[in-house]
């Protein structure tokens, strides 16, 4: 049986995309790094601060989510989840090898890796998942590694499949409430420590560790949002082809940095509002004709090997 989406998990995504293009335009197009003084260094200094690992948290997150649901359905549905995932993650390997010709360093192929480290742990009750999660924490505090938050955060948001907490928020209102509380006070000093204290390591284990506080207050305030799915549903359509507007968002900005050269820091929020502009709606009109993005579709059709239907059916009017 098919599952029903939970809408909640694109708005989220859709949220996190967002935020993931205002960090991606300045290394993509190459922008030098404003002086003190100099157009464009507010802005320099508010995704430094804002924004620079903040959002990313939040997708890994919704990628162990995802892939936790992705495993469970095909079980459901009698087929073999590890042989599907595998071939679902290879695909996304090709889709991150061929997006770091544009830009070194994308999230995609990282994630494919990972993947297929912690399909292992798939079988993990969630009290395994949620220790699992620790382990990769203590170890990003130990080693300062980033890449460590992705496992860490791709078990947690299994974790929270199992315990089906989408599902079931209700539920667990208060144990949100108390992280949105916690999550709040640390950022303060999260930040604090990030700007005051310098570590012969970049990207700075500070910074990574004040994007995680900041994004675990995020989508708790977003949870904790009454009327959340209603009030923030224009992004769901954006977060159901976000494959599609990550890799289509780095051709544009790439292709704009080229034509027209020296871009600056200065420029990024009318390419992000242009960008943003084009892509929201009309994420909302293709979900009318269609069942999803173009590289959702070409996902999909390689990890089953069988072409899925593109166009929306109609309900047919019968006398």
């Amino acid at each position: 049986m098919k599952q029903d989406r939970i809408h909640i998990l694109d708005i989220l995504r859709g949220f996190a995309l967002i935020g993931i293009l205002a960090a991606n335009i300045p290394g993509i197009a190459q922008m030098p790094i404003p002086a003190a003084g100099e157009s464009g260094r507010v802005i320099y200094d508010f995704i430094e601060l804002g924004v620079e690992q903040r959002f990313f948290p939040i997708f890994c997150l919704l990628f162990g989510i995802g892939f936790y649901i992705f495993m469970r359905n095909a079980q459901e549905k009698g087929t073999s989840p590890y042989w599907l995932m595998a071939r679902r993650l290879g695909l996304l390997a090709v889709f991150g090898i061929l997006h770091q010709i544009l830009q070194p360093g994308e999230a995609f192929l990282i994630y494919a890796i990972v993947g297929f480290i912690v399909l292992a742990l798939y079988k993990l009750s969630p009290k395994g998942l949620f220790i699992a999660t620790g382990v990769f924490l203590a170890l990003f505090g130990f080693l300062q590694v980033e890449q460590l938050i992705i496992p860490a955060m791709f078990c947690f948001g299994m974790f929270l499949g199992k315990i089906a907490y989408f599902e079931n928020r209700k539920k667990f209102r208060k144990t949100t409430f108390i992280t949105w509380i916690v999550s709040l006070a640390f950022i303060g000093p999260a930040v604090w420590a990030q700007v005051n204290i310098s570590l012969p390591i970049w990207p700075s284990p500070l910074a990574t560790a004040a994007g995680l506080v900041i994004a675990i207050a995020l989508v708790t305030s977003i949870l904790l949002l009454p009327k959340s799915e209603t009030i923030l549903a224009w992004l769901a359509p954006f977060g159901r082809l976000a494959l599609t507007h990550y890799i289509t968002q780095t051709i544009i900005v790439y292709a704009v940095s080229r034509a027209i050269p020296g871009l600056t820091y200065a420029s990024i929020p009318v390419i992000w509002i242009a960008i943003l502009g084009i892509q929201i709606p009309l994420s909302a009109i293709w979900l009318r004709y269609f069942e999803y993005g173009p590289l959702e579709w070409l996902w999909r059709w390689g990890t089953y090997l069988s072409t899925p239907r593109i166009i929306r059916r109609t309900e047919l009017q019968t006398a």
